[in-house]
């Protein structure tokens, strides 16, 4: 049985009839677009596809919230010392981007093209929702202070290089 402040990522629903218990139990918190110094990223993803090359084409029209875990980390640990709730929270960063101003920002420094591009040019394997803006407003409800994509990225990024001159 779950304890009291037990947080499970991304938990799916069990076959019962009563979602009243399952949300004493459980706060389930979903993410967007996640990036992490200790993963394979996007981030990883848009910097190795520019190895060799100085123009990188992203679709401009699909629009989401980027998350980075230490957002979730420090709202897990807000929850639990807060004493808050249990229940389905929405975490990603505040504000939104496109894929293609998102790969911009990743890229500013690098010295790289980013081509912006329409996704029925863009073909891909899986449907993309173009627009997957999730709402803060639960969250931000709890009193929790969600740092902007813009600026966790750049923390980010800082971070990823001071990493690398180890």
């Amino acid at each position: 049985m779950l304890n009291k402040h037990e947080i499970v990522y991304n938990f799916k629903q069990p076959d019962i009839t009563d979602q009243a218990v399952v949300n004493e139990k459980i706060s389930t918190l979903k993410p967007e677009v996640i990036y992490h110094c200790a993963a394979y990223t996007a981030v990883d993803n848009a910097e190795d596809v520019v190895k060799g090359h100085d123009k990188l084409i992203v679709v401009n029209d699909q629009f989401g919230r980027p998350t980075w875990t230490r957002t979730l980390a420090e709202f897990m640990n807000y929850l639990v010392d807060q004493d808050q709730p249990f229940g389905i929270y929405q975490l990603p960063n505040e504000g939104t981007c496109s894929w293609y101003e998102f790969a911009t920002e990743i890229l500013k420094n690098k010295g790289v093209e980013v081509a912006p591009v329409d996704s029925s040019a863009y073909p891909a394997k899986a449907y993309r929702p173009r627009h997957s803006v999730l709402s803060l407003k639960k969250a931000k409800d709890t009193g929790f202070e969600i740092m902007d994509w813009k600026v966790a990225l750049g923390e980010f990024i800082g971070e990823i290089k001071r990493q690398n001159e180890i």
